[in-house]
């Protein structure tokens, strides 16, 4: 073999490795390319499934088949129901009661926002019930 013979051989062998290179990075290329598409078609289909949650026929509200009325039974309106009791005062049985006898004053009764009225309240006892509270103030009844 020449010496031309030569180089041209190991310049052959030397292409031979740089079109085995390229053809892996192509492979590699192109399998990150199907890889980067499977993954748009999966975004896709989520924006999709999400656009129809968001702007889609709303089933709750337009459902009407006798089918899904029967099935769901009657409504009942909201807040208090007639008949019910409400939110009153509770008696407090656990507190104790107490008896104060308290004397009239001797003097003219005033109201308060009207004129002065005299009348006479002579030697008249006031007899209140209260229920003694947690602060130990006096409730009248």
């Amino acid at each position: 073999m020449t010496e031309a013979e030569k180089t041209l051989r190991l310049e052959n062998i030397q292409l031979r490795k740089q079109a085995h290179s390229y053809k892996s990075l192509h492979a590699r290329a192109l399998a990150k390319q199907q890889e980067l598409e499977d993954q748009i078609e999966v975004l896709k289909a989520k924006v999709a499934e999400l656009q129809k949650r968001l702007f889609g026929r709303k089933m709750e509200r337009g459902c009407s088949s006798e089918a899904w009325l029967a099935k769901r039974g009657p409504r009942r309106c909201r807040g208090q129901q007639r008949g019910t009791r409400g939110h009153g005062r509770q008696p407090r049985t656990t507190l104790p009661m107490e008896e104060v006898v308290v004397q009239a004053p001797e003097g003219p009764v005033v109201s308060p926002g009207q004129p002065t009225i005299a009348q006479p309240m002579a030697k008249a006892l006031w007899v209140l019930s209260g229920v003694v509270g947690k602060l130990g103030r006096e409730r009248s009844l």
